[in-house]
């Protein structure tokens, strides 16, 4: 049978008569609160009893004290004189249990009660929220920047689905977390005022479980969609990245408050350790992902090198779906091929690119990008965002439109629709191509004639 148990708890800092009932409920099953952390609360074992609980509040204490101080000691031997003995400190909260079956309540000024609280809350609590909220107010913004102005690099992404999918769960629940403490804050000190009650916090607890449920199956679903073991490998090792900083960084303050450093120094060199071990573990997984993921199959590398102009340049060879051979003769030894891929739950995207050797001047050009919509409901969307992506919104009224798309008959092409790009009144050799839910974007650095353009279609028509 176990003597200690570790737990998560769900607990509102500011909630003094919530987190007593809890520890009262707890001693009744028998156990008995013996440390708290940010990461879990530590029990141990005792015979089923039934204790009183107070929580209490000393502003002026920090989570890096090495030991309480003179006013501290003072309080709680005045505490234990009334029946109220010491269990545990966690930053500012204090608290304390009475094995009387009446015991003499420690709080009676509720206006003093709830003063206090908000003085705890602006020492830590608080103003690591408002950090928190800002860090993900900003990349919530970014990625509704990168959706407004480019879309498809999202969605066809389920790495940027996920991180920004997290960073707006958190967003949510900070800001919930800062209204909710100011909205009791403002009522419980009306109520303090004007009735000498102490309002009890509101818990949101069924609303906290459904943040960390989401985060959650989005780091599941993200890490069961990397066809690629090595990038599930990658994602694991990040993930391990992040626990262990956390826990080291941590051990680092409680090491420092064992060994009885003042608070001050404590915060610097915890902090510090953060810096250093942040940059130690991330050479570590990069030796990891170096040494043992990269192991196996090899990656794409080039398949050869020439020099122009006194800089070296990368050949590749990748398999193309359509190339500048299929359509003309052309000397295939002198091009690189390159083919990438981005795929998410809502679209998959390829790019391709064919490119001659520079100073090759009898050697052409050949780009295209091959979208899969997965979901129809964005498929406008993924289209018109392709469309605009040339159109120059900064400008002049009268230019806004010289780069753009115009409609083009889709026989040629055997597709649902076809637009043609223009630069001004010049029609450009560009064209995007609809077949049912996937859309191609292609470009021809060269004058293409109607039997190009039927190879071309026939080639990515069914990719």
């Amino acid at each position: 049978m176990k003597n200690t148990m570790r737990r998560m708890e769900n607990i509102t800092f500011y909630d003094p008569a919530g987190i007593a009932r809890h520890l009262e409920k707890m001693a009744a099953r028998g156990w008995m609160l013996e440390s708290c952390s940010n990461f879990t609360w530590r029990y141990r074992r005792i015979s089923p009893a039934k204790l009183h609980f107070a929580v209490t509040y000393f502003p002026q204490a920090s989570d890096f004290d090495p030991e309480p101080s003179e006013q501290q000691r003072t309080f709680r031997e005045f505490c234990e004189m009334a029946g109220w003995k010491h269990v545990v400190s966690w930053a500012q909260m204090q608290i304390f249990v009475n094995e009387r079956e009446n015991p003499v309540p420690m709080e009676t000024d509720a206006l003093v009660q709830v003063q206090t609280i908000h003085k705890a809350m602006k020492k830590n609590y608080l103003p690591s929220q408002l950090l928190l909220l800002a860090v993900s107010l900003l990349n919530a913004g970014l990625l509704i920047h990168t959706l407004i102005t480019n879309p498809l690099y999202v969605l066809s992404s389920n790495s940027s689905l996920f991180t920004g999918s997290c960073w707006t769960l958190m967003l949510v629940l900070c800001s919930a977390e800062i209204w909710a403490y100011y909205h009791w804050y403002h009522r419980a000190k009306k109520a303090a005022e004007q009735n000498g009650e102490f309002l009890e916090t509101r818990r949101y607890r069924g609303f906290k479980w459904v943040i960390l449920i989401l985060m959650l199956c989005a780091l599941a679903f993200w890490l069961l969609s990397m066809a690629d073991g090595r990038q599930r490998m990658i994602g694991i090792a990040a993930l391990l990245y992040v626990v262990v900083l956390m826990v080291l960084v941590n051990g680092v303050k409680v090491l420092l408050k064992h060994k009885k450093v003042r608070a001050g120094i404590n915060r610097t060199a915890t902090i510090a350790s953060c810096f250093v071990l942040s940059f130690a573990l991330m050479g570590g997984l990069t030796y990891f992902v170096a040494r043992f993921v990269g192991s196996g199959k090899p990656e794409k590398g080039p398949a050869g090198v020439y020099e122009f102009h006194g800089q070296t340049w990368y050949l590749y060879d990748d398999p193309l779906p359509l190339t500048i051979e299929d359509m003309m003769e052309t000397d295939s030894s002198g091009y690189s091929r390159e083919w990438t891929e981005r795929s998410s739950v809502f679209l998959s995207q390829y790019e391709a690119r064919q490119r001659g050797k520079l100073g090759e001047k009898h050697l052409t050009d050949l780009e295209y990008t091959i979208t899969k919509v997965k979901v129809p409901a964005i498929f406008d969307l993924c289209r018109d965002s392709l469309m605009e992506r040339y159109a120059d919104r900064r400008g002049p009224e009268e230019f806004r439109d010289y780069y753009r798309y115009e409609p083009q008959d889709p026989a040629l092409w055997g597709a649902n629709e076809v637009y043609r790009r223009y630069s001004g009144d010049i029609a450009l050799d560009s064209y995007l191509v609809c077949w049912g839910e996937k859309i191609v974007e292609i470009t021809f650095y060269w004058e293409a004639n109607a039997g190009q353009i039927e190879i071309a279609a026939e080639k990515l028509r069914d990719v």
